[in-house]
């Protein structure tokens, strides 16, 4: 009997940020999240879409640190957000520190 691998990747979550000044998705990269006050990975699509995997909470406190924009937080429930596409989309709110 031949042995086989098999590899399922499950999106958790999928996450957009706004920027409120111009409507925009804001870049990953400078970006941290927290879930429950611990760093959480992602990786970023093309469209600048946050990807999460192997979340292993299905609820959690969300918050979003940037340099660039206010400190966002949210209550996170992966199970009302729908198999289908988990997207959350939250909008950001420029600090002081926003580019131009």
């Amino acid at each position: 009997m031949e042995k086989t691998l098999v590899f399922t990747h499950r999106l958790d979550l999928a996450l957009r940020l706004v920027d409120t000044t111009s409507g925009r998705n804001v870049s990953g990269r400078n970006v941290t999240v927290l879930a429950d006050g611990e760093p959480i990975r992602f990786s970023e699509k093309q469209d600048q879409v946050l990807v999460f995997q192997n979340l292993g909470k299905r609820k959690f406190r969300m918050k979003i640190l940037s340099p660039a924009f206010e400190e966002a937080e949210t209550e996170v429930d992966l199970d009302a957000l729908g198999s289908g596409l988990p997207l959350l989309e939250i909008h950001l709110v420029p600090s002081e520190q926003y580019p131009g």
